[in-house]
């Protein structure tokens, strides 16, 4: 046991860290540049720092899973034990808990129905949620949400301009750089982004276009009309990027501190009180001998 409270510090150390100093977010995330340049702790600290929706949504996935394995293993092993246990002592069992075991009773009897359909549940989930309408009408719906909606407009700009700025540093001229990138954006953010595109083959600046279609925020423009001027508009289109994703990766954090504990109480809240009623008559039961 001693031995392994070296390697808990370690693990909680970053989360410690970023509660206690929150500026120290940038510094823990992972990346990859930083950790070819000698910044090594990057690879243990990005685990524990959400820097993108997609990791906050595998944490969330997780726990939510992790608590669905164990509702399910109360309900479907250890309930059914102990309602054998009070068939055969007879006492009367309050209503919350003889609704309980008469649940996990039914559970036990169709266990093999019970695991099919939530296999069945699980598969229909992910195929449902890799169809590109529905994921489409789900980002459709997720971008009318003004808080999510603008961290959404930001991870598009952030691919956008790393992506498009990526291609001008490698030789390749504007226009057939922007055409390349149009992809990474949501369909609905297609037609503005196709109408900058033509104002900028029409001799407008690639900074007014932007911020003209509502493609780029304020200090966006202000880089962009900074890298036309110098000559390094590949280098200072990554440096968009990277401010986007760092703004990103601050809504993340805050989101994550808001949503996982209210999620492992609510989870908590289900397993005690299963807890609490399969283990109720027994307290009666000790009362009434007394």
């Amino acid at each position: 046991m001693k031995s392994s409270r070296p390697v808990l510090l370690l693990a909680v150390l970053p989360a410690i860290l970023l509660w206690l100093v929150p500026t120290t977010h940038s510094a823990l995330l992972y990346d990859r540049t930083a950790i070819l340049r000698g910044e090594w702790w990057r690879l243990w600290t990005g685990h524990w720092v959400h820097f993108s929706f997609s990791h906050l949504a595998w944490n969330l996935a997780v726990l939510l899973g992790a608590g669905l394995l164990v509702t399910l293993f109360l309900m479907g092993y250890v309930v059914p034990r102990f309602s054998s246990i009070y068939e055969d002592v007879g006492t009367d069992l309050p209503a919350a808990s003889r609704l309980l075991l008469q649940w996990g009773q039914l559970i036990d009897a169709h266990a093999g129905l019970m695991v099919l359909l939530t296999v069945a549940s699980i598969g229909g989930a992910i195929y449902v949620l890799t169809r590109p309408a529905i994921r489409a009408s789900v980002g459709d719906w997720l971008t009318r949400i003004p808080a999510v909606g603008r961290q959404l407009h930001l991870y598009q700009m952030a691919r956008l301009y790393r992506t498009t700025g990526m291609l001008l540093r490698g030789g390749m001229p504007a226009i057939a750089a922007l055409q390349m990138s149009a992809g990474l954006l949501r369909a609905g953010s297609r037609p503005a982004f196709a109408a900058a595109t033509q104002s900028v083959r029409e001799g407008q600046s690639l900074a007014q276009a932007m911020e003209r279609n509502g493609l780029t925020s304020p200090v966006a423009a202000r880089m962009l009309r900074v890298g036309e001027r110098s000559g390094n508009m590949g280098e200072m289109m990554e440096r968009i990027a990277s401010f986007c994703d760092e703004e990103l990766a601050r809504w993340v954090a805050v989101v994550t501190r808001l949503i996982e504990p209210v999620l492992m109480t609510v989870i908590g809240l289900v397993i005690g009180v299963i807890v609490v009623l399969m283990y109720f008559p027994i307290f009666q039961l000790a009362g009434s001998i007394r």
